[in-house]
């Protein structure tokens, strides 16, 4: 959420100056394209950038093309097709394989009021669509696509790039110990909103913790009322004993969240289950919830196990967005 904040916060700044920003946004990407469908790039005419279309030869060509534009007055869009391989037509100087649509747009004070909508989008954690048409940038706040990113080219003058854009992705870790303030430093670094959760106020580990957005002390089964569901909240739960992670488990059982994940050997999870079955809880329910949390790399340490946990979280999130 940070870094997109300051994507747009960057624009913002070089347009009220009366700077025009050239924008590169990823439209399609097949195979080991470096550029993913939705990366997005800004560059002022001082080659002040921020963001990345996929890194190497592509993007410095990409600026340099950019930045030659704004020094020009130009305000063309264009769409193109690059093959990341050597010696064909339309190659983008990269051999490792793959293809991705990439266009170029050039921002100026007219578009102001639509970089201030996104902003607010984001800042009040509310999804929107964001569009590119031949006519340049827009926001709808008030509408969303079934799908993360929809795209569809006829020709060079009638195409569509629409991508929900707004509510970043959210991580509920409950449990502000040790391994919970490791989980909150990894996921903030990856651009999470971070919402951490404990019932110690005294608690060291949720003083020390600069990294969550949000630090909520109270009670774990009133935690779930702080969970909001949809396909970009996950939900981690680490508690320091068992039956404050069975509180909080059976607060978000039954939610309809991205991903669920329970720290603990496989002795406390079955204890965990047990107790749920016994309060009429569906053991149905228990196959959507990662457990042992994380992916097996035989980690120990508090930042092992927040790695662990974060890679298995990043291959569903981007799985679940393509």
């Amino acid at each position: 959420m940070k870094r997109s904040l300051e994507f747009w916060n960057f624009i913002l700044t070089n347009l009220c100056a009366d700077n025009n920003v050239a924008l590169i946004k990823v439209f399609e990407s097949n195979g080991a394209s470096p550029g993913k469908q939705g990366f997005m790039l800004a560059v002022n005419d001082k080659k002040d950038i921020y963001g990345t279309v996929g890194g190497g030869i592509m993007e410095y060509d990409g600026v340099e093309r950019s930045v030659e534009k704004l020094l020009a007055n130009d305000s063309s869009i264009s769409v193109r097709e690059l093959q990341h391989k050597i010696r064909v037509p339309n190659s983008s100087g990269l051999m490792c394989s793959g293809v991705q649509t990439n266009a170029d747009f050039t921002l100026s004070d007219k578009d102001i009021p639509v970089v201030e909508k996104i902003l607010a989008a984001l800042e009040s954690r509310e999804d929107g669509l964001l569009r590119f048409t031949p006519r340049g940038l827009e926001f709808d706040a008030s509408k969303t696509n079934p799908q993360q990113y929809s795209y569809r080219f006829t020709s060079e003058q009638d195409w569509l790039f629409e991508e929900n854009y707004g509510h970043p992705d959210t991580i509920y870790v409950f449990g502000g110990g040790h391994v919970g303030l490791a989980i909150c430093q990894i996921f903030a670094a990856l651009d999470f909103y971070v919402v951490v959760f404990d019932e110690r106020p005294d608690a060291l580990t949720m003083k020390k913790n600069t990294f969550a957005h949000e630090k909520i002390v109270g009670p774990f089964e009133e935690g779930g009322k702080y969970v909001q569901e949809g396909n970009h909240s996950y939900v981690i739960i680490s508690t320091s004993k068992a039956p404050t992670d069975l509180l909080s488990l059976e607060q978000v059982i039954d939610k309809k969240v991205r991903y669920k994940g329970l720290m603990g050997s496989g002795v406390k999870i079955k204890w965990i289950y047990k107790k749920l079955t016994e309060k009429g809880i569906s053991p149905d329910l228990f196959q959507d919830v990662h457990a042992p949390v994380g992916i097996p790399i035989e980690s120990n340490t508090p930042e092992e196990i927040a790695v662990s946990i974060a890679a298995e979280i990043i291959k569903i999130k981007n799985t679940a967005q393509q």
